[in-house]
């Protein structure tokens, strides 16, 4: 199985860089050299289509993406060459029938199920959907979830709060953020870790165990809600906390975990958006609507904000008559 990049970055794969008659085989051929080798049979005439980024950390390999009707198995050939690693595959969208060890399982979007790499099993969509896989090491898991072979093909609840963090932080990892600092791997990886575990073994004594993951996955999914929902003039803590069944002083606490409160991580990317747009040439949007747009109501508020972050008036900014410190800073939000 090919190594990851040097610079760890993200892969994407298209099957439509290829001739329609070459798709198949070619979405075989790179599943087999960076994530699960597998046996692709369309259940459609129709060509073969599969769109996916893949991340390959030491000791984690994740990938996520849209692929056609199929069924994807693996049989004695495939295993000879294969090792003892385990794989959680979460459904995102629509239905996937999935068999290993006798068991035979039907996941709705947003359950998963485990996978056993060293077992023969079978996965099946109908029709075109949307998955995340993530392969791990046996040696990985073991010890924080006793049993891993007895927890194969069976499924995952989409109700799961730890499977609803962990399908967070996979998408926080489908991003172009480089990961350049072994410890920054180590800890990402980790966190991973600490939310499978959790969610395979949700048992009080592991939830105390995988502390670490449980908050980085929250406190993940919180700062995409605030992505997400930055256009909103009310967005507040309290309907953070409530979107995601935590108190506003849970909210508070993981945020302080990071020096900040929650208003003020959401000024922060407010203003990166702003930012964002002021120094695109293409941009020629008004400042007053960009602003408003990315959820300031109060203009003068806004200046004062920007000029406090940036050295510089958002005028400024966007004509570069200055050259801010900003704006040699990687802009990327941190995991």
């Amino acid at each position: 199985m090919d190594g990851p990049p040097p610079d760890f970055r993200l892969l994407r794969f298209s099957s439509d860089r290829y001739a329609e008659s070459d798709r198949r085989e070619s979405w075989e051929r790179i599943l087999a050299r960076k994530l699960l080798h597998v046996d692709v049979q369309p259940l459609s005439d129709a060509p073969y289509r599969a769109h996916a980024s893949l991340r390959l950390l030491p000791g984690l390999r994740f990938g996520a993406g849209n692929v056609g009707a199929s069924v994807n198995s693996r049989g004695r050939a495939i295993l000879r060459d294969d090792n003892d690693d385990f794989s959680i595959v979460i459904n995102l969208e629509g239905s996937l029938m999935a068999s290993q060890r006798g068991r035979e399982i039907a996941l709705e979007a947003g359950d998963a199920y485990l996978m056993a790499c060293a077992e023969d099993g079978v996965y099946a969509r109908p029709a075109r959907g949307h998955l995340m896989l993530a392969r791990f090491p046996h040696r990985a898991l073991a010890p924080m979830v006793p049993g891993l072979y007895d927890r194969v093909a069976r499924p995952i609840p989409r109700t799961t709060e730890a499977l609803r963090l962990l399908t967070s932080y996979f998408r926080v990892l489908e991003d172009n953020q480089a990961l350049a600092t072994p410890e920054l791997r180590e800890l990402v990886t980790r966190h991973c870790y600490d939310l499978i575990a959790l969610v395979l073994n949700p048992t009080r004594e592991q939830i105390d165990l995988a502390g670490r993951g449980l908050r980085a996955g929250r406190l993940s999914a919180l700062k995409s809600f605030v992505h997400d929902n930055l256009t909103r003039h009310d967005l507040s803590v309290q309907h953070a906390a409530q979107k995601h069944r935590l108190s506003p002083r849970q909210v508070q606490r993981l945020f302080e975990g990071e020096g900040m409160t929650f208003s003020e991580y959401v000024q922060q990317e407010r203003l990166r958006r702003v930012h964002g747009e002021l120094i695109d040439p293409l941009s020629k949007r008004s400042i007053s609507d960009i602003a408003y747009d990315a959820g300031f109501g109060d203009i003068s508020h806004f200046n004062r904000a920007f000029r406090r972050r940036y050295g510089a008036s958002p005028s400024e900014v966007r004509h570069r008559d200055v050259v801010t410190l900003e704006e040699a800073r990687a802009n990327a939000r941190p995991y």
